[in-house]
């Protein structure tokens, strides 16, 4: 018998998981700015803010920026359960046969990039809907990603990452 099969087992199943996960999200970039098409257009209804780390402004529509940055946090952190609680329903409903494919994606990103944070957050905002920008440092202060028009929600009074 080959003593190799669990580790390969396993391997294989993070794979499938993680392509489960990244197919169920749709992270890829025309997916998240056609959501962001969707928000009202920013001279109607949104409104426009630019954060630095820490910074309140006014106009930005309350909790959204806690929102990101926890989420962000959650991922640097490497705590995926944490992370999933900031994804829509629609995204956890998709991912519901890889959670822990979810976790372990978390878990890596946060072993990949320790301590991440989101600064310059900047949002177009109407309604229920935000299109969200922001930039990603890890805890060492180093450029790590850009993320522009990431689509999220106001679903019971609580701002979700829908990228789904």
């Amino acid at each position: 018998m080959n003593t190799q099969t669990g580790p390969m087992k396993a391997i294989l199943t993070f794979m499938v998981s993680a392509f489960l996960l990244l197919s169920a999200c749709g992270t890829d970039t025309d997916s998240a700015l056609e959501a962001a098409e969707e928000v009202p257009a920013a001279e109607e209804t949104a409104t426009t803010a630019v954060l630095d780390e820490g910074e309140e402004v006014p106009g930005l529509e309350p909790g959204l920026e806690e929102a990101v940055a926890g989420m962000t946090v959650a991922w640097g952190n490497a705590d995926g359960n944490l992370a999933w609680t900031f994804d829509s329903e629609r995204c956890r409903d998709g991912m519901a046969e890889a959670p822990d494919g979810y976790v372990a994606l978390v878990a890596d990103y946060g072993a990949t990039y320790p301590g991440v944070t989101a600064s310059n957050i900047t949002a177009v905002v109407g309604d229920d809907r935000a299109a969200v920008s922001y930039d990603v440092y890890d805890g060492a202060g180093d450029f790590v990603a850009n993320y522009n028009a990431q689509p999220w929600i106001l679903a019971d009074g609580k701002w979700l990452r829908d990228p789904c």
